[in-house]
């Protein structure tokens, strides 16, 4: 593969439409000098032939999300990890009907620790990028056409953050019904110092640095609805979480 086509203006507004040059620090001016530098280029293009994105999902009775949950990351994922933590409803019914070697199911006990869970997963998955969803969320499609885009953005970040800084990028995250907007962080690159720490509300930390970026990629989230809050006892999981501390 040469680098004609994936070094275009196309991709070049995508990347600074979609992630925060401010939270990465640096300029639009920067990137487009460093991308008339066939030699940078070649840096890049080395490291996106390298970069893998490994979709997780943990899943519970979710027999009617889970394949929205599943479908909204698949373009963009070589695997998708699901983690079944004792569904009794057909959701693992559901995931078996893709008939996809890229997808791979397996049964794990539940533990009521978000962060536990999520280190878990961050165990028990590849090497590479890893691209979280909630089994009852579902990402947005319109920034991005394929996976190569992807990629090719994950090697433009990799290239302009230094290896001694893990990275952890937020998407912008919608409740229905709900006007607030969080930024969870929904894609990470795996290393040996990133952990997850929060009982509820886990998030992602690391034993060196940490650069935490802005992306313009949104997920909706159908966890706040009164069926789903009545379905998993979310209050006694937050009044429990409460009497911990």
């Amino acid at each position: 593969m040469d680098d004609k086509t994936l070094f275009t203006d196309y991709r070049f507004n995508n990347f600074v439409n979609v992630f925060n040059l401010m939270d990465l620090g640096i300029s639009e001016e920067r990137i487009k000098r460093d991308l008339a530098n066939a030699k940078i280029r070649q840096v890049i293009l080395s490291i996106y032939l390298q970069i893998k994105v490994n979709g997780a999902i943990l899943v519970k009775n979710q027999e009617q999300r889970i394949a929205t949950a599943i479908n909204s990351i698949q373009p963009f994922c070589d695997k998708i990890f699901i983690f079944d933590t004792g569904s009794t409803d057909q959701t693992m019914d559901v995931v078996s009907s893709f008939h996809n070697s890229s997808i791979v199911l397996t049964q794990i006990q539940w533990h009521e620790n978000y962060a536990y869970m999520r280190n878990y997963v961050n165990d028990n998955v590849p090497d590479g990028w890893v691209l979280l969803i909630d089994s009852d969320e579902e990402l947005q499609k319109a920034q991005y056409l394929t996976r190569r885009q992807l990629k090719f953005d994950l090697a433009m970040l990799s290239f302009y953050i230094a290896e001694k800084k893990d990275i952890a990028i937020k998407f912008k995250q919608n409740f229905d019904k709900e006007q607030d907007i969080n930024w969870p962080t929904r894609l990470y690159k795996k290393t040996k110092t990133v952990t997850f720490f929060g009982f509820v509300h886990e998030e992602v930390r690391s034993t060196k640095s940490l650069k935490s970026i802005r992306a313009q990629l949104r997920i909706i989230n159908h966890g706040s609805l009164e069926a789903e809050v009545k379905k998993f006892q979310k209050k006694n999981v937050i009044i429990g979480y409460l009497k911990r501390i």
